[in-house]
């Protein structure tokens, strides 16, 4: 019997080029040794962009799997607010003419607390774990002036930092920079609050008409219900509570589901794992064959729906049904 010789390797990975290609391939628009003119490879870019677009989102008629290469899971710090912004990069907390008090409140923990003077950087104690904040400001010790500082705490009108540096005073002036590696959610899949003792309790989707009919948002209380929703360009989304959370030592431990990274050039990798290649490079290949004029044929649609559903498979969504034991 003669031994059988194998690659020895299983990380085959195409970029965005290669989909490219084998999608102008299988409408007859190229030659497979032709090299693709500039106007040509634009479009097919461009429509591989659009189709990323619709493959972001929840399970639909071309993914119908969990998608799990999208889940990130972060940790929400609750704050006394029913409302909380989720986005990746910057947000800037009042301005340069933010007034603080900066104490030492043990160790190597220092605590910025809004005076009340110049503009209210709206600090509601609420923070990402990994978060960091960055501080410029010509009034403070060089010691209180930190960039990337990871925030250790926060509450009403605070943020803590570990600074060994760190210098107590008062009455300072400075501009705080919040920022976060956490990516806009497209969706929330899965929202658990945990209390200060480990216990996990689901908390769980409202439609927007339910979080609209609450009669008074400001109301304090266990939260039991959420909802979500993202701006219109994914710079940023917003998990709105039905309740103020009464207990802010409480964390909110969340599965969210990202975007797929956009294409802006293609020699980069595409956002998608192995088994879906055949599939995106059969789709991309309906979406440029009118604008080329070429024919989208019942061959490639009956194609295009086989193997998405093959690959379909490496991922499904059982069941959406979910039980807490012991309770009734």
């Amino acid at each position: 019997m003669t031994d059988k010789e194998f690659s020895g390797t299983r990380d085959y990975a195409a970029n965005a080029r290669a989909i490219c290609k084998e999608a102008l391939l299988e409408i007859g628009e190229i030659a497979d040794e032709e090299s693709i003119p500039s106007n040509l490879m634009k479009l097919a870019q461009r429509r591989f962009n659009y189709m990323l677009k619709t493959l972001s989102g929840p399970e639909n008629s071309f993914i119908k799997g969990m998608k799990v290469w999208q889940r990130t899971r972060f940790v929400l710090n609750l704050g006394e607010t029913s409302s909380y912004v989720i986005k990746n990069g910057s947000t800037t907390l009042g301005d340069a003419t933010s007034e603080y008090d900066i104490t030492n409140p043990s160790g190597s923990t220092f605590r910025y607390t809004y005076t009340g003077n110049g503009t209210d950087p709206a600090i509601s104690g609420a923070y990402i774990t990994g978060d960091t904040i960055s501080i410029t400001s010509a009034a403070m010790d060089s010691g209180n002036v930190v960039t990337d500082a990871v925030i250790t705490g926060a509450g009403e009108d605070y943020i803590e930092i570990s600074n060994s540096s760190g210098v107590a005073e008062s009455a300072k002036v400075g501009k705080i920079v919040l920022d976060s590696a956490i990516d806009t959610p497209i969706d929330l899949l899965s929202v658990i609050r945990r209390d200060e003792y480990s216990n996990d309790t689901p908390v769980l989707p409202m439609l927007f008409s339910q979080y609209e009919a609450i009669p008074n948002k400001t109301d304090e209380g266990t939260p039991e219900y959420y909802y979500y929703e993202r701006n219109q360009v994914n710079e940023y989304g917003t998990m709105y509570l039905n309740y103020v959370p009464a207990d802010t030592d409480e964390t909110l431990h969340i599965v969210s589901r990202g975007a797929l990274q956009d294409i802006s050039h293609v020699t980069e990798d595409i956002d998608f794992p192995q088994e879906m290649y055949t599939p995106l490079y059969l789709i991309l290949a309906t979406l440029l064959a009118d604008p080329l004029g070429r024919e989208v044929t019942t061959n490639l649609r009956n194609n295009a729906d086989r193997w998405l559903g093959i690959a379909d498979t490496f991922e499904p969504q059982q069941t959406d049904m979910f039980f807490q034991p012991d309770l009734d």
